[in-house]
């Protein structure tokens, strides 16, 4: 794989897909947004903060609701884990002390199927049969972000990620479906920026990759 236009798009390796984003209105929810990175799009929305269960109440802050949604309504570890993950990035933001004892639901839902339903990382020793696409995970974890900013949850900074993939031992950004089933390991990164705070709050990484992968 050379340096210059290596990729089948003909993008270089630090170049992105278009990124897209449009607010939606929904009067169901207080917030909703569409983002996606070219054919990758996932749609957003926020509710609250409303009234919480006393199950999930949380005294001195709101509680912090993450789901979803696959386009072809399947549902698995590898979509419970990604609400989980996006919990954790989520609440590294959202300034949940405003709004104790309350809740502010996400949802997060896909549009759009990978362009091959090959999702298997080449030679990744413990790699899942099945696995949701990395591109598909920034682009979920950006558009709830924009969601809350869109329907005006306090925020202490904002949160963005990324998706990279090692190809024959050279780090692309955002990989099409292609690449990553070409891939010896795919990485999700997401960084907080604020006036006081600039740090990495998430890595999710699969696959096998060492420090000597060409940037």
């Amino acid at each position: 794989m050379e340096l210059g236009n290596i990729r089948q798009d003909g993008r270089t390796k630090d170049d992105m897909r278009v990124v897209t984003y449009r607010k939606q209105q929904n009067a169901r929810v207080d917030g909703s947004v569409e983002f996606g990175y070219g054919e990758v799009q996932v749609l957003a929305s926020t509710t609250g903060p409303v009234e919480v269960g006393l199950r999930d109440e949380i005294v001195d802050k709101a509680t912090i609701e993450v789901g979803f949604r696959s386009l072809n309504g399947v549902v698995g570890v590898e979509y419970k884990t990604l609400s989980m993950q996006l919990q954790g990035i989520l609440s590294s933001v959202v300034i949940a002390e405003h709004h104790p004892r309350s809740l502010i639901r996400f949802v997060v839902q896909t549009l759009s199927s990978p362009t091959t339903p090959c999702y298997l990382i080449k030679d990744a020793v413990g790699a899942p049969p099945f696995r949701i696409p990395v591109s598909e995970k920034a682009a979920a974890t950006n558009g709830a972000v924009l969601a809350a900013v869109h329907s005006n949850i306090p925020l202490s900074g904002l949160v963005v990620a990324v998706s990279v993939a090692v190809v024959h031992d050279v780090l692309v950004i955002d990989p099409t479906s292609f690449e990553e089933a070409d891939a010896s390991s795919v990485h999700l990164v997401a960084f907080k920026f604020s006036s006081s705070v600039e740090a990495i709050v998430a890595v999710d990484s699969i696959g096998e990759f060492t420090t000597e992968t060409d940037v």
